[in-house]
């Protein structure tokens, strides 16, 4: 069947280092969005997105740094391993 418009695979990062429900095992962070990038680079998807769904109940304002340096952490072990196009979608909450 072939694709129309865009297809991006979503790597929801578990909680990470500062929020809530983060539960200090960043080893396992990692792993978990590298098992999830390979699942969907392995089976064709042509683009990746990075978000930090798992940070709920999302943080107000403005994003913390250590968000930042997580998602960008994950971003580069991503990059490192899989040659596709990676976005990252910083979530928090504005209301």
């Amino acid at each position: 069947m072939p694709v129309v418009g865009p297809l991006i695979g979503m790597l929801h990062a578990p909680p990470l280092p500062g929020s809530p429900r983060y539960d200090n095992d960043w080893s396992g962070a990692i792993t978990h969005v590298l098992r999830d990038a390979e699942s969907l680079a392995t089976e064709g998807i042509p683009a990746l997105m990075l978000e930090n769904f798992g940070d709920s109940p999302f943080f107000p304002g403005r994003l913390p740094a250590v968000t930042v340096s997580a998602l960008t952490r994950l971003a580069t072990e991503v990059r490192s391993r899989f040659h596709v196009p990676l976005g990252i979608n910083a979530l928090r909450n504005d209301g």
